[in-house]
């Protein structure tokens, strides 16, 4: 038996999104965001200024972005039309972590990551680096200003993890 450690309970955070009330200049967004509200999400969090100022980046960013139209080859079998539309709430469950994470490595909640170890978690989070396909872009910086919850895993350099670690969502 693996013996699991909660770290949060079940709680609902609302999303700061509504549905593209037109499509605006061709880009034809399913999902409208506002920059100011991203910026209140990060307060009512409590998180670091930093963090705050790079998810309102990348809400800033994500208005400049256009969908993908789904005709690129890696769109095609994917229906975009079926991408949830305003009114969203991200469920966070109870998450457990198990296992022994050996000196000098992190393993656990995102939330207190980014507050206890911010030079470790920034540039993972920066979305500016938007380095995956272009038609991926959109998807990337409106995740960058949103995200509510998950796991970092740090492991420094000539270390080594020998048993397993666990995480246990619900």
């Amino acid at each position: 038996h693996t013996r699991f450690r909660n770290v949060t309970g079940v709680q609902t955070c609302a999303l700061p999104i509504s549905p593209d009330p037109a499509p605006d200049g061709g880009r034809h967004r399913l999902i409208t965001v506002d920059p100011a509200a991203v910026e209140r999400f990060g307060l009512r969090r409590g998180e670091p200024d930093a963090l705050i100022a790079a998810r309102v980046a990348a809400a800033e960013r994500y208005r400049t972005i256009s969908w993908p139209t789904g005709q690129e080859e890696e769109w095609r079998r994917f229906p975009l039309a079926g991408v949830p539309q305003g009114g969203l709430e991200g469920a966070v469950g109870a998450t457990a972590y198990a296992g022994t994470a050996p000196h000098g490595v992190l393993f656990g909640p995102l939330a207190e990551a980014v507050q206890a170890h911010p030079e470790l978690v920034f540039h993972h989070l920066d979305g500016a680096r938007d380095d995956a396909l272009p038609t991926h872009t959109a998807f990337r910086a409106l995740a960058n200003a949103l995200w509510s919850e998950g796991t970092f895993l740090h492991v420094p350099a000539r270390s080594e993890i020998s048993s397993p670690l666990w995480i246990r969502r619900h």
